[in-house]
């Protein structure tokens, strides 16, 4: 037996020259570090059981104005925004963030004051960091509004269902200008009532549009946005089909799986159907025929 026989084992007590008399470290030293790289500065924080809030401000002497960018040192006046920044340990945290007014010194300028926009953390009339926005809307396009809503509430995050569709109706998606192969069928805004047309990129099979019907203009000025689309996916609808053809290009258009095994089904079908008596009688005339290597057995032999 080894003399040392936990030699290799994992050991997860703190050595003694990393360890900090936590008691004794203020909390404003270990977060002020984190949101100094957005220059911005904690006075103050307090924590009342439930929610976190830090007292900040800008760490910058001067302001930017943002309407012809010339830096400015005399401060107007001061006001408070109220934000909500991402949680700590699933409870809120708020940020009353003490925001300056500037004049602005140039003469050509249009605006005789302006409001600074501390770092890149902070928006010009949100109530989030941007930090916080990015989650939200990270999630909202993974997860129905309702189901977001449920689920920031477990982390300190509360907004409502409403907040979160508005965060994603302001979010800009690429134009996909370079696509080459699309997908194309409908989708559901009310099953059986109305419906749409979604468009997917066939190199990663993301979504990149949806329109609003399913109609053959609406898809041909699609096609006209989209000039180096060459293969197009798309159903057995003769609505996409004729969008295709009005764009004068030669466009390949294929089945997808779907309609392509739906092709092939219906027609396997059809062809059954029509001999499907031929079929019923070469069947059952094998079967009436016996095998030729059965050999015909009489009965058990006589016990004499």
């Amino acid at each position: 037996m080894s003399k040392y026989p936990n030699t290799d084992k994992v050991k997860t007590k703190m050595p003694e020259s990393c360890k900090v008399n936590m008691t004794n470290l203020p909390f404003n030293e270990g977060i002020s570090p984190i949101y100094k790289l957005s220059e911005l500065i904690i006075h103050k924080t307090i924590y009342d059981g439930d929610v976190f809030r830090f007292c900040a401000s800008s760490c910058l002497d001067y302001g930017v104005c943002p309407y012809c960018g010339h830096v400015s040192r005399k401060v107007h006046s001061r006001y408070f925004r109220t934000m909500q920044d991402l949680s700590i340990l699933g409870k809120r945290v708020i940020l009353h963030l003490e925001v300056r007014k500037f004049f602005c010194c140039n003469e050509v300028c249009r605006k005789k004051t302006f409001a600074e926009q501390p770092g890149t953390e902070v928006f010009r009339y949100r109530r989030r960091t941007c930090r916080c926005e990015r989650a939200v809307a990270r999630l909202g396009i993974s997860a129905s509004s309702n189901s977001v809503s449920c689920l920031l509430g477990h982390w300190g995050i509360h907004i409502s269902s409403s907040t979160v569709l508005r965060d994603l109706h302001r979010m800009h998606p690429s134009n996909y200008e370079d696509v080459v192969e699309i997908g194309v069928d409908d989708w559901a805004w009310r099953k059986g009532v109305a419906y749409g047309s979604i468009i997917i990129d066939y190199t990663n099979g993301w979504p990149i549009d949806l329109l609003g019907d399913r109609e053959t203009e609406s898809f041909r000025l699609w096609m006209e946005e989209h000039k180096k689309v060459h293969t197009v996916s798309r159903d057995r609808s003769t609505d996409y089909s004729s969008a295709i053809a009005s764009t004068g290009r030669p466009i390949t258009e294929v089945a997808d799986k779907f309609h392509l095994i739906k092709n092939i089904t219906d027609c396997m079908t059809k062809l059954v159907a029509e001999n499907y008596a031929d079929y019923r009688l070469a069947v059952r005339d094998r079967e009436d025929v016996p095998s030729r290597n059965t050999k015909h057995i009489s009965g058990p032999p006589a016990i004499r």
